[in-house]
């Protein structure tokens, strides 16, 4: 944060809740100008790859444990979520 950070990406898929502890734990209370993005649209397959997951049912899930995150986080769920895809 002393270097001028001030947007953090994060999301579930990086590991269930792990980013967001630790993110949590090392800034909390967050800096006014700090903004934490999460993204939504790619999921861990059950070999730990990467899937698209951007279907609109799918996509309602992830944003609903995204808000779930966000007060892990200490923020309130309707910050920023961020639709990420796959190439």
């Amino acid at each position: 944060m002393e270097l001028g950070v001030t947007h953090i990406d994060t999301s579930d898929f990086y590991g269930p809740h792990v980013a967001n502890d630790l993110i949590r734990q090392a800034l909390h209370p967050y800096p006014d100008d700090l903004v934490i993005a999460t993204k939504v649209g790619v999921v861990r397959d059950e070999w730990r790859g990467f899937e698209a997951a951007a279907e609109p049912e799918r996509l309602r899930e992830q944003v609903e444990e995204e808000n779930m995150a966000a007060a892990r986080l200490c923020l309130s769920p309707e910050d920023i979520a961020v639709l990420d895809g796959l190439a």
